[in-house]
């Protein structure tokens, strides 16, 4: 049993379905046991960012307007948390997992990344997708990176959040990031 009282099968004592969350929440986004990577059908694409300040609410949004109007299916979570009173263990728990089987699901995952101190949340979202096999394409809109994002991605674009409008994410190719680092 969960600490905050979730049962292992996802249903919770007072009768709320888990299940029934992840479908309000993930709508089309959510996956089918064992599917294929970047075998045909729509990409799905999980957007990783912070969303704190101004600058990275713009962010987020654009790269969200971007990957959409290219046709994929866009997960972000600053869209998706979890229906419940925010800062509540409950609210913690369910956003986390919400946002982690979103990642299992997806065929790429998009990080923003501002640099060396960007967000955590969002750096391990990277991580985890690396270690899930799940390539994943850092945009970099900070001036230096951490080697543990820019060596853990599949290709790192140097050139904004536009590079999305053109990159190959059907090829994935990589690229190597310069500049300063840590």
């Amino acid at each position: 049993m969960f600490l905050t009282g979730m049962n292992i099968d996802g249903n919770s004592p007072d009768g709320n379905d888990f299940d029934a969350l992840k479908r309000l929440i993930f709508g089309s986004f959510e996956c089918a046991d064992a599917k294929p990577r970047l075998t045909g059908g729509t990409m799905k694409i999980y957007l990783a960012s912070p969303f704190f300040s101004e600058e990275e609410l713009a962010a987020v949004e654009d790269g969200e307007k971007i990957l959409a109007s290219r046709g994929f299916e866009v997960y972000s979570p600053r869209m998706h948390e979890a229906p419940c009173r925010k800062g509540t263990a409950e609210w913690s728990l369910k956003t986390f997992l919400l946002n982690k089987e979103a990642i299992d699901c997806a065929d790429a995952v998009v990080v923003l990344y501002w640099g060396n101190f960007s967000d955590t949340g969002t750096a391990w979202e990277c991580g985890y997708a690396f270690g899930a096999g799940i390539p994943s394409v850092v945009v970099h809109l900070g001036g230096d990176s951490n080697l543990m994002i820019h060596e853990g991605t599949r290709s790192n674009l140097l050139e904004g959040i536009d590079a999305l409008r053109e990159y190959d994410f059907e090829r994935l190719p990589g690229h190597r990031y310069e500049g300063k680092m840590y």
